[in-house]
């Protein structure tokens, strides 16, 4: 049989705790804004130095806080979407019949389907060896060739950063809020 021994507890407790919950928010909203920045730092300069991958592919990937449901919830995004997966886990693209890929001096043809090709193109089928290639009709260069499909190899560990970072917030929260009662705080 155990026993409790129960004391009257004195002073306004139900403001202290009001009082005392405002900082643990405080610490829990600064903590994951701290690890947000991080995660969209580091994680951009993965990117950065994965490649040949500039503008929108850095700049596209953001990270932010949101408080939904009493929590406080890191939301990383791309802002390309599902163009980005390939890079982070790897994969392997079919093309429907061939997919065309430019060719590294048809500068014209960077970032431009095929199909949206300013000029004309005509497909030239080699008999032996290469690929299938499209030329341009307006100046006679190869501007893409044919490939069935192409391997992706993963190039971006987004998700590994993300995960290490979060892996350190409880350490980020117990640092914010012994900063606030440190004494002269």
């Amino acid at each position: 049989m155990s026993f409790a021994r129960i004391d009257l507890v004195k002073g306004d407790w139900q403001r202290d705790i009001g009082v005392l919950t405002g900082y643990v928010n405080t610490a829990l909203y600064q903590a994951a804004t701290d690890a947000a920045t991080m995660m969209q730092t580091q994680s951009r300069a993965n990117i950065s130095g994965a490649g040949k991958f500039n503008g929108e592919w850095i700049d596209g990937l953001t990270a932010r806080v949101d408080k939904s449901a009493g929590h406080f919830v890191i939301l990383v995004e791309h802002s390309l979407g599902a163009m980005v997966r390939p890079h982070q886990y790897g994969a392997q693209i079919f093309g429907r019949q061939l997919l065309w890929i430019p060719f590294e001096f048809a500068y014209e043809a960077k970032n431009i389907y095929a199909r949206f090709f300013p000029h004309k193109l005509v497909w030239v089928n080699r008999k032996k060896g290469p690929p299938p290639i499209l030329v341009s009709t307006v100046d006679g260069q190869p501007k893409y060739f044919g490939k069935e499909r192409v391997f992706v190899p993963k190039r971006w560990n987004v998700v590994e950063i993300c995960t290490e970072i979060g892996k350190g917030i409880n350490d980020m929260i117990t640092a914010k809020l012994e900063a606030m009662f440190e004494p002269g705080a």
